[in-house]
């Protein structure tokens, strides 16, 4: 599984936090990979819409998500605004903003 993470907006400029972050689960230790993929299963990903939540035309300053996920030859894209209400999909968010965060203290 292929799964590209961007991070767009809010009040702070952080570098290289607006630059894809990639990560390939097949190069993952087999834990962090079940890991990720049952986010992305539980999130129902796959069955998301295009976009969630509606492009704010006030407070700028919110950040907004795109999440692409490649599996077996499938892909699906999702923009999300905040605020984002599904759990689930907020889980993943907060896992790969963790995996993006640890990988920008290794540069």
């Amino acid at each position: 599984m292929h799964i590209i993470f961007k991070i767009s907006g809010g009040i702070a400029f952080f570098p290289n936090l607006n630059k894809p972050f990639t990560i390939d689960t097949d190069k993952l230790p087999i834990e962090k990979a079940q890991d990720l993929i049952s986010l992305i299963q539980e999130a129902g990903f796959f069955n998301l819409p295009k976009q969630i939540g509606n492009i704010p035309r006030r407070g700028a300053d919110m950040q907004s998500y795109t999440i692409e996920v490649e599996n077996e030859g499938k892909v699906h894209n999702v923009q999300l605004f905040e605020p984002v209400e599904n759990s689930k999909v907020i889980e993943l968010i907060d896992y790969l903003r963790k995996e993006l965060k640890a990988s920008l203290k290794k540069q």
